[in-house]
């Protein structure tokens, strides 16, 4: 009987946490550790509001971010661009940004909020093909959606060294 309940234990383990291709699992390795944000851009596209209002981006290329790093990444928000750090687990992900969130913005311009919401991110999923992301953020429940960026298309220089 002991056997039986660990086997059935153990069957409940592989259905909850998933098998096969899954959003949050390395379609390579089949493990949920491994980090598929690094070595990938992306363009902020769409910004759907809780209520359901969507903020179109107002200047496409304007809103972009790369994975330049393990748990390291540079955004580009209009004219202001900065550095941050990222820790992904699964679909979990969390975000500090190393710059100004006030950063002025032209009016009319999705800057801020962009920042804002990535700032609070939790969670972020992908599309099977890999082409766009989608980035849930805490509390304001709103979502970022992008499109994957190829290296020719990345046009974000990397930090500037102080000096």
């Amino acid at each position: 009987m002991r056997t039986f309940t660990l086997l059935i234990m153990m069957l409940a383990t592989i259905q909850l946490t998933g098998c096969g291709s899954s959003p949050e699992t390395s379609s390579n390795t089949g493990s949920m550790t491994t980090n598929r944000l690094l070595g990938t851009a992306w363009e902020l596209t769409l910004i759907q509001l809780p209520d359901g209002d969507r903020l179109p981006v107002d200047e496409l290329g304007a809103y972009r971010i790369a994975y330049v790093e393990d748990q390291r990444f540079v955004v580009k928000a209009g004219s202001n661009q900065c550095v941050g750090h990222y820790n992904s687990t699964g679909r979990a992900l969390t975000v500090r940004l190393d710059c100004p969130l006030a950063s002025s913005f032209p009016p009319g311009s999705v800057g801020k909020e962009f920042l804002v919401l990535l700032n609070s991110s939790y969670q972020f999923g992908m599309t099977s093909s890999g082409s766009e992301m989608y980035i849930d953020s805490a509390g304001r429940r709103s979502t970022l959606s992008f499109r994957r960026l190829s290296t020719s298309e990345l046009n974000i220089p990397e930090e500037q060294p102080e000096g």
